[in-house]
Formats: structure tokens, sequence, C-alpha cells
């Protein structure tokens, strides 16, 4: 984030972190996929012509709080004047809980 900052770049965001540490999903996370209409199948390779397309699912991964919330105040010491520091955050649904528990996490 603080190369980011020194570069010039005034609008940085901090993604994704959650209450609890999620991990990425498993290997691969991005693949070539063929255009097709309405779908789109997986491939191996990327296509011979043409501009390649590509899936990516990571999860929405982060890492424990105590771990993403040093590093964000981190990253808000090192921006400067006219920068800001966007945190995304998301709330992790869990089986038999409420919309009013997903706000509260």
């Amino acid at each position: 984030m603080e190369a980011y900052a020194r570069l010039g770049y005034d609008i940085l965001t901090y993604a994704t972190v959650r209450s609890a540490f999620r991990p990425a999903w498993s290997l691969p996370n991005i693949r070539h996929v063929e255009n097709q209409e309405l779908t789109a199948t997986v491939t191996r390779r990327a296509p011979a012509a043409g501009v390649p397309t590509l899936a990516v699912s990571l999860g929405e991964p982060s890492m424990e709080p105590d771990v993403w919330r040093k590093d964000v105040r981190r990253a808000k010491e090192r921006i400067g004047r006219g920068q800001i520091l966007i945190v995304s955050v998301m709330g992790t649904p869990e089986p038999g809980r409420d919309a009013d528990a997903l706000v509260a996490d």
C-alpha cells in the first residue's frame, strides 16, 4: 500500500477483510475459459487465436483481524495529503444466523 501511495495513487483500497480468518480457495483459482453464448467452459490452455478470457475465484479470503488491523493502521499512517484509504469489509454469513447477525459481523 505504501508503494502505491508514494507512486501517487490517490484512492487506495484494502480488500477484503472479515471478522475471522478465511483461507483462499485451493489452486487453481484462475483459469482460461472459452467464450460461448450464455456459458463458459473451463479449458487448460489459452485460446490459439483471439483475446483470452479468464475466470478468477479466490473465495474472498481474509487474514486474522489482528493481522489486517495492524496492516491497515500502517497503511493509514503512510498515505499523504489528498489520498484516501478505503477498507473493504465483508460479513461472513453463518448457517442458522439471521441478517442482524450478519450485519453485526
